[in-house]
């Protein structure tokens, strides 16, 4: 049998309509959306909140978004954190984080700093595959 099952069939199609989704005009996540960041373009938040959680899951506010490389074409995932310190070089936390390699791991393809998010600062951002 050379066909897909349905339900992995219908998976597939769901996922790739998820990665074009764009956000309405009229959307009040549109005030915290860049149009891009860094190689990013069409960001669209994956959280349903319109305001920052003052402690979100890694203990302070943060945000995640879908966008696309300019680079590559591929669909990632940021994670935006407001409000920390950087205590050490992020490019060696990056090149530290990139060598894991687990399935149950999503893998980190890069981080970066960024005050691209507007009048929030600088962001540190984890980009995931």
């Amino acid at each position: 049998d050379f066909f897909a099952a349905e339900q992995l069939r219908v998976d597939l199609a769901t996922r790739a309509a998820q990665s074009t989704l764009v956000l309405d005009p009229d959307d009040p996540r549109n005030a915290f959306t860049p149009e891009r960041v860094n190689e990013f373009h069409t960001l669209f938040p994956l959280d349903s909140q319109t305001e920052d959680s003052p402690h979100g899951p890694l203990g302070c506010p943060s945000r995640v978004f879908k966008a696309v490389s300019e680079v590559d074409g591929g669909t990632y995932a940021l994670r935006k954190l407001d409000g920390i310190r950087i205590q050490q070089d992020h490019n060696q936390m990056r090149k530290q984080w990139g060598e894991i390699a687990h399935p149950n791991v999503v893998r980190l393809r890069n981080i970066f700093i960024t005050n691209e998010f507007g009048g929030q600062g600088n962001a540190l951002v984890f980009c995931h595959d």
